[in-house]
């Protein structure tokens, strides 16, 4: 889309292909914040990005100095200005993580504290809005050079911004008397919307509409930083994907036999965290008044025994004062917020989980219900019964996604409208591709499992067991525009509201059954539905005591 080859007014409201995106452009003569040759300066130097027809990016730009040796575990600071154009075309290093096949991934490294900007090409009379992405993975692994949101960036006229954050142990480690314990990961990326603040301008972007969007573990951080006071002024909207402040853990996690109600919690007391840190001290023979001397000189790899240990931000600190749970909705920040889950989140998960070995048949179905729920499994089994023709695992993967995922986000979205105008969704099409392949021989049907949305925002380079790239039909590339307009337009405005697609409704924070916007494919694909009715959450939310 050759946007600088057109000329608008700013009065007219225009309709791009496919979707419409209610948004206003100045005279295309104007000037183009990125020139020809692909240089942009930034407070730290000049750096060279790929151009094509549609977007510019720039990747692998530091946005902090790197966090090795003795500044692991320390508060982000500026990175060292350079003078010589910086080649910012191919991307930079995931932050340390596992590999699939365990030890560290050799496409990772500590000195990861980068981002990718993604910026339109062509003119426009006024800054764009800028949509910082926070990717998901557990806040264990994940990067934000695995997403291309050129798409998003070109049809939705917005900068988008994909950040790394330190992750793991070396994302959420505390140890008693540190300064940042079990928060570090956060910190990264309230300097990376430091940075957005002080470069937007020089690509286009408005500093002072910036949007927070993630997914998963990003969707959960994305709430975190909604309610952090670091983000006061560098944050003005937010979109949380499938995470939000008070989500349950999955009940099933990949490769165990038993579910894991209390495998852990997205937030836990700066405390517990130290606590654990200094378990893992010892577990690595550091100890006495050098015991943080010792861990930083400890190799990546020597820590990696204590890597997923650490998953949890802390809360009772500076950067996280109160417990989520307790504080959204209730800090006296006012921000328009969408929110939304996958009508199936759980089936990718349970899929995983019960391969190959245990399958979910009715005997597995009880054991689980009956771990999980202990004396109430009769009461959960009852609201959940097993049916002819219709697969045990089916069901637990239902009953997971309700109460871990689906009625969370859903009590969230009716806390946050009683502040601020808040938009839910569900992404429910159920002819979508899974984020990655399900394992072979699963008889598991995909539907709307979790992360699958994000195939039709952004592109994932996501591959079949073949090594394939998966690739949306044309039903579903429109479902993928619709929602890109969505998307962008309520980062411009606060409404996701346009002239083509269909009305989208504020929560309505007093009703019973607020609706949420289901998303999916065909005539009808784009509806508000009775989701608190599809997923039972008037039984769950008196069942984990939100009501």
């Amino acid at each position: 889309m050759k946007r600088h080859t057109w000329r608008w007014t700013a009065v007219v409201v225009t309709v791009l292909a496919g979707s419409a995106l209610a948004v206003g452009y100045g005279n295309a003569d104007a000037a183009d914040p990125i020139g020809g040759d692909g240089v942009v300066t930034t407070t730290s130097g000049p750096i060279h990005g790929k151009l094509t027809d549609d977007v510019a990016r720039f990747r692998d730009v530091p946005y902090a100095a790197p966090p090795v040796g003795q500044r692991r575990w320390k508060p982000p600071r500026a990175p060292q200005p350079w003078t010589k154009t910086r080649d910012a075309t191919k991307p930079g290093p995931k932050c340390v993580q596992a590999a699939s096949e365990g030890g560290i991934d050799k496409k990772s490294s500590e000195d990861c504290l980068t981002l990718e900007v993604t910026a339109p090409r062509g003119a426009s009379d006024k800054p764009r809005p800028v949509m910082v992405w926070t990717h998901g993975g557990g806040l264990i692994q994940g990067d934000g050079a695995s997403f291309d949101p050129s798409r998003m960036a070109d049809r939705g006229d917005v900068v988008v911004v994909s950040i790394n954050y330190r992750l793991g142990v070396f994302g959420y480690f505390g140890y008693p008397g540190m300064s940042g314990s079990g928060d570090f990961g956060l910190q990264d990326q309230q300097a990376a919307l430091r940075w957005v603040h002080r470069n937007a301008a020089a690509f286009g972007g408005d500093a002072r509409n910036v949007t927070l969007f993630g997914e998963s573990a990003g969707g959960y951080a994305t709430c975190a930083q909604s309610i952090a006071p670091g983000t006061r002024h560098l944050i003005s909207k937010a979109i949380f994907q499938s995470g939000t402040c008070s989500g349950q853990p999955w009940m099933f996690a990949p490769g165990k036999t038993t579910p894991l109600p209390d495998a852990g919690e997205y937030w836990s007391p700066v405390g517990k965290v130290q606590k654990r840190g200094s378990a893992a001290a010892k577990d690595l023979k550091c100890a006495g008044p050098a015991a943080l001397k010792c861990l930083r000189d400890k190799k990546p790899a020597d820590l990696m025994g204590q890597f997923a240990a650490f998953a949890s931000p802390a809360y009772g600190t500076p950067t996280l004062p109160v417990d989520p749970k307790k504080a959204l909705g209730h800090d006296g920040r006012r921000m328009p917020t969408m929110v939304g889950n996958t009508s199936d989140e759980s089936r990718y998960l349970t899929a995983w989980g019960e391969y190959p070995d245990h399958p979910v048949d009715d005997k597995e179905f009880a054991k689980l219900t009956d771990a999980a729920f202990g004396d109430n499994a009769d009461t959960v089994r009852a609201k959940y019964p097993l049916k002819p023709g219709v697969a045990p695992e089916l069901t637990w993967a239902r009953l997971d996604t309700d109460r871990s995922m689906a009625c969370p986000q859903i009590a969230d979205g009716r806390r946050l409208a009683a502040r601020s105008d808040t938009y839910a969704y569900e992404f429910a099409d159920q002819t979508s591709p899974p984020i990655g392949p399900y394992p072979p021989g699963s008889t598991m049907p995909t539907g709307g499992s979790h992360g699958s949305e994000l195939l039709y925002l952004l592109d994932t380079g996501t591959v079949d067991w073949q090594g394939h790239p998966v690739k949306l039909n044309a039903k579903q590339r429109a479902l993928g525009d619709a929602m890109i307009g969505y998307w962008t337009r309520f980062a411009h405005t606060g409404d996701p509201n346009g002239s083509t697609d269909p009305h989208w409704s504020t929560v309505d924070a007093t009703s019973g059954s607020p609706r949420v916007q289901s998303l999916a494919t065909g005539e009808h694909g784009i509806a508000p539905v009775d989701a608190r009715r599809l997923h039972h959450c008037d039984f769950w939310d008196r069942y984990d005591g939100r009501s």
